[in-house]
């Protein structure tokens, strides 16, 4: 046979084979590095968005502009600084956001136009005004089972009210544990008269939904 016509070795037609051209294969371990970082990128994923859906409800809030904190400072020098004024509804200075509903209804619902209360339990030392009222500061006052009962119906009141609007809330209004109190209070109230016993209310059954 003639020597240009013999047979390539094994090894050169490997090396010049258009199959074996291309790209070398990818080492196994390289494989196993990518499929590690996917997992970790997605594991980071879910743990964060678990870590945001269980966070405290108030963080949460704060973080959203919506939500952004106004507060009256630390004393009543400080609020009037800050454009807060007296709310004789909750008995708080407020911020000028937040809101005011039911007050001027609370204030109408007093027995001599005003309501009435005093420094002491035994009514002795009377406030004059609410302007005198807003300067107590930390100190107790003190006033009627009744004007704490109307207190209650308008602040469950003012919670809705502003719900419904989806309004901004202050921290007494939108405290469960002083709603909860005020309904504790006033069913307690229910319990002393007995006239609330009397078979004198209808009602009917409707079909709801939420």
């Amino acid at each position: 046979m003639n020597p240009k016509y013999e047979p390539l070795p094994v090894h050169a037609e490997k090396e010049t084979s258009p199959a074996n051209s291309g790209k070398r294969p990818i080492p196994r371990a390289i494989w196993i590095l990518l499929f590690i970082a996917s997992f970790m990128f997605i594991a980071s994923g879910v743990f964060l968005t678990a870590a945001l859906a269980t966070q405290p409800l108030d963080i949460r809030l704060r973080s959203d502009p919506r939500h952004a904190r106004y507060t009256c400072g630390s004393s009543t020098e400080e609020a009037r600084k800050r454009g807060c004024t007296f709310d004789i509804l909750s008995m708080n200075w407020l911020p000028s956001q937040c809101a005011r509903d039911q007050t001027e209804e609370f204030i109408g619902y007093a027995t001599n136009e005003t309501w009435v209360y005093y420094r002491d339990r035994h009514a002795k030392s009377l406030i004059e005004n609410s302007e005198e009222l807003s300067e107590l500061d930390s100190q107790f006052w003190w006033s009627t089972q009744r004007e704490h009962m109307v207190h209650c119906a308008f602040m469950i009141m003012r919670l809705h009210k502003v719900l419904e609007r989806d309004g901004r809330i202050d921290r007494l209004t939108g405290s469960f544990s002083h709603t909860k109190h005020c309904l504790m209070m006033l069913l307690d109230a229910s319990k002393a008269d007995p006239a609330n016993d009397v078979v004198n209310t209808p009602g009917n059954i409707a079909l709801g939904s939420c």
